[in-house]
């Protein structure tokens, strides 16, 4: 603009003084010649009050006069800065309005693009401009106000355009933000990016990318809240509410069925939830349908076999002849026990002859039946021995289950002393 008025004052001030040096030779040519009447030109070109410097002249009157007009220009080492409005301009072009609203129009016609606002940059200088490397602020559009003494010092909401990656002649991707500042914030706080679209396209809603990857055309790190419509499908469909959803469901055998919001469960192949209970002395025999319980008695002449439970698994340790009895186990409650005796002679002890006859384990308990205090077993060392073979034993609560090793049956004891033998003791 300067350079253009400059140039516009240079050419009046010639043509000017163009017409003022014609007027004088015709002037001379007249007298010469005594040609009546004279024609006389006079330029009038002059600058009205005191001229001010960085302003742009502008022609006051239809005179030629000239003053100064809105636009002034600041020149510093580094830069020139353009004020609209103002004498002191802060940014290369300052606009400043007292109207309300202040805008900035652009007014244009045809059928091409439109009104463009366009911003070109480049690392470097103008005379050495460099490629634009990844994350570098391309353009930006900002918006700053004023607090109770100054304007902002930075931004508080902004849109921003930047390069994706490091540019070439070829690859030159781009992504755009959104950013907002929250009530209360600090002056010396910037504002916050809300929304991005990356370089494919993709929104990020309360992300960056950084800990929630955009990783779909919509991702959003928080909640979704529809006031109003729904959510459209492929197929036009569209979804308002979840009650009565009418989505079905079912596993691969039909045991399991959501139709809506409703949940069903073939009980012939899932078991109902356990609803009945067994009473003391039975034991549960199986589970119905419909959650209730079938039960049996158990023990001798019950309904339930015995299922044993193994109380007690130990190893007794002795040589050949008497030894010291040992506990095995205490019942808690009279009934029915087995108890079974593995026997085996170390490498350290051989049989003169197989199987070992000549030694035996004895087990003793009190039944709480016979008139002795103790009954017994013996088993020796041939095969494995179980007291219950016959019989299952019937213990007294608190009387205790021994065992000891003694001499029996005929045979040859082991030589070379030791033996040991395994022993179960199980429930009935």
């Amino acid at each position: 603009m300067k350079r253009v008025l400059s140039v516009m004052f240079a050419l009046v001030l010639a043509v000017a003084s163009m017409l003022a040096q014609s007027a004088k030779q015709l002037e001379q040519r007249n007298e010469s010649k005594d040609f009546a009447p004279k024609v006389k030109f006079q330029p009038k070109i002059s600058v009205s009050g005191t001229p001010e410097p960085g302003y742009f002249p502008v022609f006051t009157d239809s005179s030629g006069d000239l003053g100064n007009s809105v636009l002034t220009q600041v020149v510093t080492p580094t830069t020139t800065y353009l004020g609209f409005g103002t004498t002191n301009p802060q940014f290369n072009l300052h606009f400043v309005s007292t109207v309300d609203p202040a805008a900035l129009t652009i007014e244009g016609y045809g059928t091409l693009v439109g009104i463009n606002f366009m911003g070109r940059r480049a690392r470097g200088t103008p005379a050495s401009p460099q490629a634009l490397q990844a994350d570098d602020n391309i353009m930006a559009m900002q918006g700053r106000g004023y607090g109770a003494t100054a304007f902002s010092p930075y931004s508080r909401a902004y849109m921003k355009f930047f390069a994706a990656e490091n540019w070439t002649d070829t690859a030159q991707g781009a992504y755009i933000t959104l950013a907002t500042t929250l009530k209360g914030t600090s002056p010396d706080a910037s504002a916050t990016e809300r929304v991005r679209i990356d370089d494919r396209g993709y929104m990020g809603i309360g992300t960056t990318g950084a800990g929630v990857p955009i990783d779909q055309m919509l991702t959003v790190a928080g909640s979704v809240h529809l006031t109003t419509g729904g959510i459209v499908f492929p197929d036009n469909t569209t979804l308002s509410s979840t009650v009565g959803l009418g989505a079905a469901l079912s596993s691969s055998d039909n045991s399991i069925t959501i139709n809506g919001n409703s949940l069903s469960v073939n009980k012939a192949i899932i078991q109902a939830r356990v609803t009945g209970s067994c009473g003391s002395g039975s034991a549960l025999t199986g589970v119905n349908g419909d959650g209730s319980v079938a039960c049996g008695t158990i023990g001798p002449g019950g309904s339930v076999a015995n299922i044993p439970v193994v109380v007690a698994n130990t190893t007794v340790s002795g040589s050949y002849g008497a030894g010291t009895a040992q506990t095995i186990y205490t019942p808690t409650a009279s009934g029915f026990y087995r108890v079974t005796v593995y026997m085996n002679v170390p490498a350290t002890g051989t049989c003169s002859s197989a199987p070992c006859a000549a030694e035996a384990m004895t087990i003793q308990w009190s039944d709480g039946i016979s008139t002795t205090a103790l009954a017994t077993a013996n088993c020796n060392l041939v095969t494995p021995c179980a007291s219950s073979y016959t019989a299952p034993i019937w213990v007294k609560s608190g009387q205790a289950i021994t065992a000891y090793g003694q001499s029996w049956g005929t045979g040859t004891a082991p030589t070379g002393g030791t033996y040991n033998a395994y022993i179960l003791v199980e429930q009935l």
